[in-house]
């Protein structure tokens, strides 16, 4: 699995995992291999629960989710809140 084929599997488990709650603005913020045994890729993904935005004009804090994914299979194996303060 390369990098990109990581970030769109990440990218589409977090819109499918969030399918029934409104979020938006969702990016990658960050992606580190690792190539200890498991070999894995951790994406970390940024988003905003829509419902978050008190008035049209305030922007909501965005949260952050690290998935964990195979490097062989590609199977999302963890997910995890992250901050990147």
């Amino acid at each position: 699995m390369n990098v990109r084929e990581a970030v769109e599997k990440a990218r589409a488990f977090v819109k499918e995992l969030y399918a029934h709650e409104p979020i938006g603005e969702v990016g990658v913020e960050e992606i580190e291999y690792d190539d200890r045994a498991p070999k894995s890729w951790f994406i970390t993904i940024g988003f905003i629960r829509l419902w978050d935005r008190p008035t049209p004009d305030e922007r909501p804090e965005r949260e952050y989710k690290a998935i964990r994914i195979t490097d062989g299979a590609g199977e999302v194996i963890e997910v995890k809140n992250r901050s990147l303060a």
